[in-house]
């Protein structure tokens, strides 16, 4: 909140150039873990609510910090995926695009905002997300895209964390392919989730 960070030269460019576009209506940044895409996302959004209406889209529940940030900036609306049929905001930003569904991009893309997506393509956790390549029906609307390619975590901790977060995935991926009904995928998921948590906060305390 209080500028306690830095962005990269890329990272900086990119930001300018979506701000300055006005001629093309969706954006597509594309990086995997590490590269600084939820970053750049907050410093969009908080660079674009000083002139424009901003919404970000978080596609899992919305934890305190996000709740604190919501309330910090008064042009900032922050809203979980299904809470966005009514947007009076110009900019819409979404964090983890890969995972929305079809039907919500298609909510999305008919809301005739301004649309970045932030995806990372490697980061799916189940079959149907798999299967419906929002990544490629992205494409499908002839986004401008920007590539991150520079790991900007040098911590050993967070990549020691993101390691484990690539094994767990695995781990998900074959259990959720062998669960049988609906109701064991939900459970897999939702162990993982639990598991991602109870890293990310161990490795927080030191």
């Amino acid at each position: 909140l209080n500028n306690h960070y830095f962005l990269t030269t890329h990272q900086d460019l990119i930001k300018r150039e979506i701000i300055d576009n006005k001629a093309n209506r969706f954006f597509k940044v594309i990086g995997e873990a590490g590269t600084g895409k939820t970053l750049l996302l907050y410093d969009l959004a908080k660079e674009l609510s000083k002139k424009h209406q901003v919404r970000i889209v978080n596609v899992d529940k919305l934890t305190d910090n996000l709740k604190l940030i919501d309330d910090y900036f008064e042009n900032i609306v922050i809203s979980e995926l299904n809470d966005y049929q009514e947007v009076n905001e110009e900019y819409i930003l979404i964090d983890d695009s890969q995972r929305i569904s079809i039907n919500q991009l298609r909510l999305l893309i008919a809301t005739n905002k301004r649309i970045v997506f932030f995806i990372d393509p490697k980061q799916v956790f189940t079959r149907i997300e798999i299967n419906n390549n929002i990544n490629k029906l992205i494409d499908k609307l002839n986004p401008v895209i920007y590539k991150l390619t520079n790991h900007i975590r040098i911590n050993n901790d967070l990549l020691e964390f993101q390691n484990s977060q690539e094994m767990l995935l695995k781990e998900l991926r074959e259990k959720v392919n062998n669960a049988m009904t609906i109701t064991d995928k939900v459970k897999v998921e939702f162990e993982f989730m639990n598991k991602q948590s109870r890293t990310l906060h161990n490795m927080m305390m030191f």
